[in-house]
């Protein structure tokens, strides 16, 4: 029982009678619960591409009151009306740790440049850690099944 998401059959591409699968009808999770509680036009603010991304009060009012909705993202996400009736919106600021993500990682000064000799696809890095807790860098690919590691 309880909701579901929509579900869509997908065809087959020469015989549009033939069934291959159906994708959907997924139960509520906590996730989508707060995807949907997120969305702005919930408390009567709608802010898309044709507004060019700025804040705009509906003609309607809206489902939940400005400040439930602010209670209901705790901190998330924050509407805010002025005496003029302009409106911000404020984000939580993105964490340290994702900001300082490294795309050039100076333990793997040959990542995507070597390739796997099996297959001709560039190795990737990482690092394994041993049973003691110390970290083992290497470069490996895994396509294909195959599981190729370089210490």
């Amino acid at each position: 029982m309880g909701f579901r998401s929509r579900v869509t059959i997908v065809r087959d591409k020469y015989d549009r009678t033939k069934v291959k699968r159906q994708i959907g009808g997924k139960k509520m999770t906590a996730k989508m619960i707060d995807q949907y509680a997120s969305k702005l036009v919930y408390c009567g603010i709608i802010k898309e591409k044709w507004t060019h991304d700025q804040p705009v009060k509906a003609q309607f009012d809206g489902l939940v009151s400005v400040e439930l909705f602010n209670e209901a993202n705790r901190g998330r996400i924050f509407v805010e009306i002025d005496s003029r009736d302009m409106i911000t919106i404020k984000r939580r600021a993105v964490p340290e740790h994702l900001k300082n993500k490294q795309i050039y990682n100076p333990e793997y000064p040959y990542k995507q440049v070597v390739a796997c000799p099996k297959c001709g696809k560039t190795l990737s890095g990482s690092a394994s850690r041993g049973k003691m807790g110390t970290y083992y860098p290497a470069y490996h690919c895994s396509r294909n099944g195959h599981y190729f590691r370089v210490p």
